[in-house]
């Protein structure tokens, strides 16, 4: 997602920057409860694929969507919800080792790409994140004052921070994936 793209989708909401961000921020948390509500355990990866996905429609229905925007996002995230039920569920010991690795190696991609960034990106993004539900709002208030910016700016900057963030995961997972196809043990009848 682009920083254009992500203006845009600002200004679909409202002209005014600050309202705009406001709702955006509501958006997103009410995307990551539904995925949560549904027992979702990637309910703010699934929020901000949603997300993705209504920025990648955006220049369709721009002008012609009508209505309350979050019943849209509503609807791209029922579908998402339904693919999601749609895949595969493996339960076994053998998926559970995989998941493990899996899951290790995204910690160390996470730590990786968050050691790319400036000590105060961050601090920020770190500190951004920190709190949920009700005490969000006013950390994240507290936080824009004490970076000198608006809340709006703060978030814009925090999305920045984020998309740069999975960018960088994104890659490293991919660079560990093909990695490991690089070093599996060939077979004997893999020389045939």
């Amino acid at each position: 997602m682009t920083q254009e793209a992500f203006d845009r989708l600002l200004a679909w909401f409202h002209p005014d920057r600050n309202m705009a961000g406001e709702k955006y921020e509501v958006i997103r948390r009410g995307l990551t409860q539904f995925f949560e509500r549904r027992g979702c355990l990637e309910s703010a990866d699934l929020a901000d694929e949603t997300i993705d996905r209504v920025i990648k429609k955006l220049p369709e229905i721009y002008d012609q969507y009508t209505g309350e925007q979050a019943k849209y996002f509503y609807g791209v995230a029922h579908r998402i919800y339904q693919e999601c039920l749609r895949r595969p569920q493996i339960t076994s010991s053998a998926t559970e080792s995989e998941d493990s690795i899996i899951q290790e190696r995204k910690d160390r991609c996470r730590q990786q790409c968050l050691d790319k960034l400036s000590a105060e990106d961050r601090r920020l993004i770190t500190d951004y994140y920190l709190k949920v539900k009700r005490e969000k709002v006013e950390h994240r208030r507290k936080l824009a004052i004490q970076y000198g910016l608006t809340s709006n700016a703060l978030t814009v900057r925090a999305f920045r921070i984020r998309s740069a963030l999975n960018r960088c995961l994104e890659e490293c997972l991919e660079l560990l994936s093909n990695s490991d196809v690089i070093n599996q043990p060939r077979r004997a009848y893999d020389n045939e």
